[in-house]
C-alpha cells in the first residue's frame, strides 16, 4: 500500500509540470481587467469540511447524510467540474459507510473528468491503486485517495488559471453538502444541531468567485443566469443566523435551493 501514497505525493508534485498549460492569457477576457480578476479570485475551502462535525458517527448513521442518486453532468466542461465536486462528496460518504459497490463506481465516473477538463492526469495508474485499496476493503486510506486526487483536480485548474471550473468544482461539493446535510437535519430538527451549517466564509468566497467570472463562455450560458441567484439566496441563508441556528424553514429553503441548483449541472 505505501507504493500508492508514494505515487500519489510524487503526483501531485508533478502536476505542474503534466497538467495542460491552458493559458488564460489566450481567452477573450477584456485585457484591462485580466490582471485583478484573477488576483481576485479566492482560493476555495473544500466542502469536506461540511462533515467535519460528524467524525463520530458509526457507518451506519454516515447512511443518513448519503446520496443514492447516480449525478452525472453535462458533458460539457463547467458541468462535469460540478459533477466532480457533487461526486467526491458522495465518494467520501461511501467510504465512511463502507459501500465497496458505491466507491467502484464513483471512482469509474470521477476518473474520467481529468480528460474532459483537459488535465494530463495519470487516470490509469490512479484506477489500478484505487483497485487494491478497495479489495482491502481500507476505507481510511480510501478516504485519503479520494481526497488526493480531487486536490490534484482542483490544483491543476487553478495553476493552469481556470478559476471558473476550479469554483464550479468546489460549489458541487458544497451545494451535494448542503442538500445532503439539510435533508438530514429536517428529519429530526434540533436547532443546536444546525450549527454545522454556520459556513460564512465558504459562501461568501463561492459567491464572490461566481460573480467575478467575466469569460462569456460562462457568464453568457444559461447555467450561471440560473446559478447566480440561486448561490445568492442560499448566501443570505447562511450569513442571516445571528446565534449559529437556522430554523426548519430556513433548513428547507437551503434543501429546495440547493437541490434546484444541483439539477442545473445534471445530466
Amino acid at each position: 500500500m505505501k507504493k500508492i501514497f508514494l505515487f500519489l505525493t510524487a503526483l501531485a508534485l508533478l502536476v505542474g509540470t503534466n497538467a495542460c498549460k491552458c493559458s488564460r492569457s489566450s481567452r477573450n477576457l477584456p485585457d484591462k481587467s485580466l490582471k485583478d480578476q484573477i488576483a481576485a479570485f479566492a482560493p476555495l475551502p473544500s466542502g469536506k469540511e461540511l462533515l467535519r462535525s460528524f467524525t463520530s458517527l458509526s457507518p451506519k448513521e454516515y447512511t443518513a447524510l448519503a446520496s443514492i442518486e447516480d449525478y452525472l453532468g453535462k458533458p460539457q466542461a463547467s458541468h462535469i467540474a460540478f459533477a466532480l465536486g457533487v461526486q467526491y462528496y458522495d465518494a467520501l460518504l461511501a467510504c465512511k459507510t463502507n459501500n465497496k459497490a458505491r466507491a467502484t463506481q464513483l471512482s469509474k465516473v470521477m476518473l474520467a473528468s481529468p480528460k474532459t477538463l483537459k488535465l494530463d492526469i495519470d487516470t490509469k495508474t490512479l484506477d489500478t491503486d484505487m483497485k487494491e485499496l478497495l479489495k482491502a476493503s481500507n476505507w481510511s486510506r480510501l478516504e485519503t485517495y479520494f481526497d488526493g486526487f480531487t486536490k490534484m483536480v482542483a490544483d491543476s485548474l487553478r495553476q493552469n488559471e481556470e478559476y471558473e471550473l476550479y469554483t464550479l468544482y468546489n460549489l458541487g461539493t458544497w451545494m451535494q453538502g448542503i442538500n445532503r446535510i439539510s435533508t438530514h437535519l429536517l428529519e429530526d430538527y434540533q436547532a443546536g444541531a444546525t450549527v454545522v451549517l454556520h459556513q460564512h466564509e465558504a459562501l461568501n468566497s463561492l459567491l464572490s468567485n461566481l460573480e467575478l467570472m467575466q469569460d462569456p463562455a460562462f457568464t453568457e450560458a444559461p447555467f450561471f443566469t440560473q446559478t447566480l441567484p440561486l448561490l445568492t439566496q442560499i448566501h443570505q441563508i447562511i450569513l442571516s443566523d445571528t446565534n449559529t441556528n437556522y430554523t426548519a424553514e430556513q433548513l428547507t429553503e437551503l434543501q429546495e435551493a440547493s437541490a434546484q441548483l444541483k439539477s442545473i449541472f445534471q445530466q
